[in-house]
């Protein structure tokens, strides 16, 4: 959670570093950015989503994958659902927490 009075990371689930699954340049947004890295990250060996990988699993199904990049493309350029919450859905499959 960001607490926009101080501009802080917080996080909202003990052991989950991951406040908005999909933002993985952390930015505080959903953009084509974050699909720029995760495309790189499943298809190119690029570097691994922040704060971990659990960060790309936009339909929680417990990897990354091509399903999340497309889910994420219909969210921010078709108003598509957004991502799953993966904390609070499937907490035990990601370990990224500190």
């Amino acid at each position: 959670i960001i607490d926009p009075a101080y501009a802080v990371w917080m996080p909202d689930t003990a052991g989950c570093e991951i406040w908005n699954t999909g933002d993985v340049n952390l930015d505080l947004f959903l953009t084509a950015a974050d699909i720029i890295a995760i495309v790189n990250y499943v298809f190119k060996g690029g570097f691994e989503p922040h704060p971990c990988p659990a960060a790309a699993d936009v339909n929680c199904s417990g990897s990354v994958t091509s399903s999340d990049i497309i889910g994420l493309v219909n969210h921010v350029f078709k108003g598509g659902m957004p991502p799953c919450d993966v904390c609070t859905l499937i907490p035990d499959t990601w370990s990224c927490g500190p």
